[in-house]
């Protein structure tokens, strides 16, 4: 893009926040229907109106959603490329992305500018389920299990017939008591190693329903697995815990933020994001605000004590 159009942008951005107090109010509404005021020093702009959120409107309106979606995992090795799997992952995320609210929040303040965009999007139990099986059946192809019993059978008849011509009269009774305590061998293997898929199943499970009652206690995680994906692209330079909260209002929610620098064509860019995850009858509802560092530690007091405030 070229640097007039850039500055003509910004122009356009300040002189819509300038107003922005008289035509928008303070407050946003999660896609769960869930208000966060951030009070008069804060506004608030819809997403079409802003330069950013505009251009993320139309892509989702006449833009290659899915595609783009499918590109975008296959380079971060989600998903092998031109896989079925993530062509299911792409199509219901597109879905849940064309339902998502968008806004920029801006302020004025120590003679300093501060703006950053929220993205708001709700995942149903249903939505959910099919995109953690999409990504279950990934992780199967990569890697395919060879059952334990089928290979400790195979070995044993191999090792019972292996090189056995037809015994002769006299040694059948001896070959037979053989092949008996073969068997047996075989049955005991079997038996001990079905008990160590018992056990192995039983500590997956277990372990998998640890993570789904803890869901992410550390932001970490996921950013570790980001920044693995993409080499060197995202470097997270800080993140906090994920803390569990209730507001005064009763409304449970979980949030965490991260600090990052992120590398684009020789350019270094600071970012800050805030993640909120709450909850709206059967959704899971996902508010992230993404800003340069100086805007997020500016803005992240006004959301904090907003969520302090929100109502079911």
């Amino acid at each position: 893009m070229k640097l007039k159009k850039w500055l003509a942008a910004s122009a356009a951005a300040m002189i819509l926040v300038s107003g922005a107090s008289a035509v928008s109010a303070a407050s946003i509404t999660t896609a769960g229907d869930q208000k966060l005021d951030l009070g008069s020093s804060i506004s608030v702009l819809p997403g079409e109106r802003t330069f950013f959120g505009g251009q993320f409107h139309d892509w989702l309106l006449t833009g290659n959603v899915e595609g783009t979606i499918q590109e975008i995992l296959a380079q971060g090795n989600v998903f092998p490329e031109n896989s079925v799997n993530n062509k299911q992952f792409a199509s219901v995320a597109a879905s849940i992305l064309k339902s998502a609210k968008v806004y920029q929040v801006c302020a004025s303040a120590n003679d300093t500018y501060y703006q950053g965009m929220v993205l708001s999007i709700a995942v149903s139990d249903n939505d959910m389920t099919k995109l953690l099986l999409a990504l279950n059946a990934a992780q199967a192809e990569a890697s395919p299990v060879i059952e334990p019993e089928t290979a400790a059978a195979a070995s044993a008849d191999n090792k019972v017939t292996e090189g056995k011509a037809a015994p002769a009269a006299e040694e059948t009774a001896a070959e037979g008591e053989t092949v008996k305590a073969a068997a047996t061998k075989a049955a005991t293997e079997k038996t001990v190693k079905a008990e160590a898929k018992k056990e192995t199943k039983k500590e997956a499970k277990e372990e998998k329903s640890e993570i789904k009652n803890s869901e992410i206690k550390n932001s970490g995680d996921v950013l570790d697995g980001m920044q693995t994906a993409w080499g060197k692209k995202v470097e997270i330079t800080e993140n906090s815990h994920w803390e569990d909260k209730v507001s005064k209002n009763g409304l449970s929610y979980r949030t965490g933020s991260v600090k990052a620098l992120v590398h684009k064509d020789g350019f270094v860019i600071p970012v800050f994001a805030k993640g909120i995850i709450t909850r709206s009858g059967t959704s899971t509802i996902y508010t992230v605000l993404v800003a340069d560092q100086a805007s997020g530690k500016y803005l992240d007091t006004f959301f904090d004590k907003a969520l302090e405030e929100a109502g079911k």
